[in-house]
Formats: C-alpha cells, sequence, structure tokens
C-alpha cells in the first residue's frame, strides 16, 4: 500500500526537492501552496495540488484528508516585525499540528532550523540538549513552532529536524556568494576572524526527511542534521572559484560597525517599500556570532543517517544548476 504525505511550502526551495523524492520513491504526495500560479519546480510531478495556508485552518481539512504524514517545510525566512515571524512559523504550526491531529494524521515531521537552537563553535559545538537560545525573531519562531509539535506529543508521531545553513539548486539565498565570485571574482569578509559553520546540502536533507518520515525508530525526538565537517565562508567560496575556473580573492574585510549602518539603512529602505529586508540588524547578529556549528551525531547514532555530499560535490551540482537556468 503506497504511503501518503501532505508536503508544506510545496512551491518553495527544500518543499519542491522533497516532492520530486518522494514521487519518485512512490509515495501518494500532496503540495499545500498559497500560490497555485506559481508551481514552476512542481510541473510534471504527479503531486496533488491542494490550494490553502497553514494560518488558515478552514483551508486544511481537505488537504489532510486520509494523509498519514504531514511534514511541514513552509517557513516565513524574511518579515519586518516579531509578530510576523510568530503568525506564520509559530501559530501556522500550532494550527496546522491541531488539524492534523483532528483528521487521524500518524505522523509530523517539522522542519525547524538551528536558528531556533543557537549557535555552536568548532569546540563547542551545538547538541540537541542544549538549552535553546534563538538570537533572532525568526529562530525565536521556530522554536515556539518546536514546542507545540512537542506539546502534542501524546495525540501524534512527531520528529523535528533542525538543519544548519542549507543550499543547492533553486536556493536563492546563496546566490549573491555565487554571483559575486562569477561577476567580480571576490567574496565578502565580515569582521577579522575565521568563522566555521555547519552545513548541508538540500538533498541530504531532503533524505533526512523522507528517513523521518518513514523510520519507526526515534520518535518524539529533537535532531540537528548537518554534514559532520563544518566549513568556512572562505573555503566555500574558494571551492567555488575552483569550480568556475576562477582565482577568487576576498574582498576588504568589512567592519561590523559599518554592517550595523549599512543594515539601518535596509531596514528604512524596507520599511518605504512595504517589503521585508533582506539585510538587516539581526541577519548582522548572526554574522557577528564566532561560529554557528551543531554535533550530528545523534541521528546518525539512532536513524543511521549521514549526509552523503561533501562540499565540492554539493557545490558542484549548484553551481552546474544556476549556469543551466541562467542565473549566474
Amino acid at each position: 500500500m503506497k504511503r501518503t504525505a501532505l508536503v508544506t511550502g510545496g512551491t518553495g526551495f527544500v518543499g519542491s526537492h522533497l516532492i520530486e523524492a518522494l514521487t519518485e520513491a512512490g509515495w501518494i504526495v500532496r503540495a499545500l501552496v498559497r500560490r497555485p500560479d506559481k508551481l514552476r519546480w512542481l510541473e510534471g510531478l504527479p503531486a496533488e495540488i491542494i490550494k490553502g495556508d497553514v494560518q488558515n485552518p478552514d483551508s486544511l481539512p481537505e488537504a489532510l484528508q486520509g494523509v498519514e504524514v504531514v511534514i511541514h517545510c513552509a517557513a516565513l525566512t524574511k518579515a519586518n516585525t516579531r509578530s510576523e515571524y510568530m503568525q506564520a512559523n509559530a501559530y501556522g504550526t500550532r494550527t496546522l499540528l491541531h488539524s492534523s491531529i483532528q483528521a487521524g494524521v500518524r505522523r509530523f515531521v517539522y522542519c525547524s532550523s538551528q536558528a531556533a537552537a543557537g549557535t555552536g563553535t568548532l569546540t563547542q559545538p551545538r547538541v540537541e540538549e542544549d538549552t535553546p537560545e534563538p538570537l533572532t525573531d525568526y529562530g525565536a519562531s521556530k522554536l515556539v513552532g518546536e514546542i507545540e509539535v512537542q506539546k502534542a506529543a501524546d495525540n501524534i508521531e512527531w520528529i523535528i529536524l533542525r538543519p544548519p545553513a542549507l543550499f543547492g539548486p533553486r536556493d536563492e539565498q546563496f546566490l549573491p556568494l555565487f554571483r559575486g565570485i562569477k561577476k567580480i571574482h571576490r567574496y565578502p569578509v565580515f569582521g577579522s576572524e575565521e568563522r566555521f559553520y555547519s552545513w548541508i546540502y538540500v538533498r541530504d536533507l531532503v533524505s533526512a526527511l523522507r528517513i523521518t518520515s518513514e523510520t519507526d525508530v526515534g520518535l518524539r525526538q529533537v535532531y540537528f542534521v548537518a554534514h559532520e565537517t563544518p566549513s568556512t565562508w572562505q573555503e566555500m567560496s574558494q571551492i567555488a572559484g575552483e569550480l568556475l575556473n576562477i582565482n577568487v580573492r576576498p574582498l576588504p574585510s568589512i567592519p561590523l560597525w559599518l554592517l550595523k549602518g549599512v543594515a539601518r539603512i535596509c531596514e528604512m529602505g524596507a520599511r518605504v517599500r512595504g517589503k521585508a529586508a533582506l539585510f538587516n540588524r539581526q541577519k548582522l547578529t548572526e554574522i557577528a556570532e564566532p561560529g554557528w556549528v551543531v554535533n550530528s551525531e545523534k541521528i546518525t547514532r539512532e536513524l543511521g543517517f549521514r549526509c552523503q555530499f561533501n562540499l565540492r560535490e554539493a557545490l558542484a551540482e549548484t553551481i552546474e544548476w544556476y549556469e543551466g537556468q541562467g542565473w549566474l
């Protein structure tokens, strides 16, 4: 008997890759989307498109009917106020969760973020047992979403994944870095310290989401999911340059005090335009931290999951896709 899943955020970066993988594996998949007119990554896939919004409970019963597993990938990643983040990421998760319980869904997989947990360094990476310390409104909203999921422990199976920095084909967050390398042969340096970051390639995250949707162990647990070897911004840039046959060099180091001024200007401009700022003081807070490193041994030990793509392989596939789409 085929398994049935509802994927939220199906038109987005992670959700579209996940739907592609699940349908290839024989799952019956529904995609909950707010904008059915924006299905470019889902075209040709045998997925049922349901118009709805996790913040609107009236739009969910049809999408949840007969569903075995809900995989919640939808999230608001850019906003101007804390309340916007909370409404979408925290209360939206609660609404979807309660509707899932009412519909008799067996399992709820929540794609959270390292931002919900906080920072870590090479010498003291963040682990699941650490008390969460989100630094931003986005991170706080994802943490509240996690808490809502955990509160439902008696009513539904659940698993929470916390990916760190994420990239791959279709991603637009890291696109400016690759464009800068391609066009001006430079990459930015923030501050003076060498900072290490955990990361994960989108295809590895999708594999982890599929495993947590199918497993019979590790239920009602929180897992970091990341490549076992953290990297620096400089290392990523140098490898990308090699793949593009470009000799890349760092831009002059940008002092954090100057970035703070830039962040304020970006925030003011965003308010005038009525849009979320791409760069703001909360983003700067994240940049200023000494590292964003996690220990993902728990998911390897308990579920047998390990990332399959090293940094060079992941960057090579990403860059090849960007160039094929004309994004660079």
